[in-house]
């Protein structure tokens, strides 16, 4: 092991010891503190995506004139349900993978 990854193995060893007996809100103090304190740039954080809408949660309306027997492929599914956005599609996609795609 080198000597650079050594010394950087033993920080993190002494950071996560230190932080373990520490409640949640004196971690985030004692990290804030020390990533100022070094002059740490931090890259952006992740942001979580905003909730859906309600259009996104409403259900994939339903066409009586298809038969799901009559679909053998996604593309048809898609076709008869059109999906208004993505949280739609993924829904659809995972529906025809459970219950109508072929098992070969």
């Amino acid at each position: 092991m080198t000597e650079s990854l050594e010394r950087e193995l033993n920080a993190i060893k002494a950071i996560t010891t230190a932080l373990e007996k520490l409640d949640d809100s004196s971690r985030k103090r004692a990290l804030d503190y020390a990533i100022k304190h070094l002059g740490i740039k931090l890259e952006s954080t992740f942001t979580p995506p905003p909730p859906p809408s309600e259009k996104e949660l409403s259900p994939l309306p339903r066409n009586e004139g298809v038969s799901h027997k009559e679909i053998c492929d996604i593309r048809s599914l898609r076709d008869e349900k059109k999906p208004s956005s993505d949280t739609q599609m993924t829904a659809l996609v995972a529906y025809y993978l459970s219950s109508i795609a072929p098992d070969d």
